[in-house]
């Protein structure tokens, strides 16, 4: 057996050798990020409230690396070869805190964990990010729950969801990530309004 085993693999290595076999190369798989390079937010009166900004939450299917599209109705697929840098959800809550630093309106803005009491506190839950095929050119639709809560007696103040969809200039997953990132940008902004209206 021992013997077998051997001449096999020695065969497989001359023939590999001599080019007959070629090795499979696996192509790596590519990794994207969620990041707004440009936010433009305007500035809003100032106020001395402070606000924690809590991780962002995911829903599934989106609670993973990997990339959802759709290319028929009800049902979800995923990208082999291309996935996130870490699940999208976790790219969400540094970039609302420099979209709530941006517009000036609070005093501080913190993420958790931190010591002392904040006058609210957000909590964001990424509901869906996917990429849809039905449609030519591809869209990118993302929805974010978001609900504003007074720290002090724990009541909820403003809750809403935010839907983006946005056209990919490709498709392609490199083309689903740009529109993401737009869909991103959008959504942050919304947010943004709506926390300093109810703050």
């Amino acid at each position: 057996m021992r013997l077998k085993t051997s001449l096999c693999l020695f065969i497989l290595l001359n023939l590999t050798a001599c080019g007959l076999i070629k090795p499979v190369s696996l192509q790596p798989i590519k990794r994207y990020t969620l990041q707004v390079r440009h936010l433009a937010i305007k500035p809003y009166a100032k106020t001395n409230n402070t606000i924690l900004i809590l991780a962002t939450q995911a829903a599934a299917p989106v609670a993973t690396d990997r990339m959802v599209y759709i290319k028929k109705p009800y049902e979800q697929s995923y990208y082999a070869k291309h996935r996130w840098a870490k699940p999208p959800a976790k790219f969400i809550a540094p970039q609302l805190i420099k979209a709530l630093q941006l517009s000036q309106h609070f005093k501080a803005v913190v993420a958790a964990p931190i010591v002392g009491i904040t006058d609210y506190r957000l909590t964001t839950r990424l509901l869906t990010l996917e990429q849809s095929f039905l449609s030519h050119p591809s869209q990118v639709k993302m929805q974010l729950q978001v609900e504003l809560v007074r720290s002090a007696s724990g009541k909820v103040i403003a809750a809403k969801t935010f839907t983006a969809t946005v056209r990919s200039r490709h498709d392609n997953a490199y083309g689903g990530v740009m529109a993401a990132n737009q869909a991103l940008a959008m959504i942050l902004k919304r947010v943004n309004a709506f926390v300093v209206r109810y703050t």
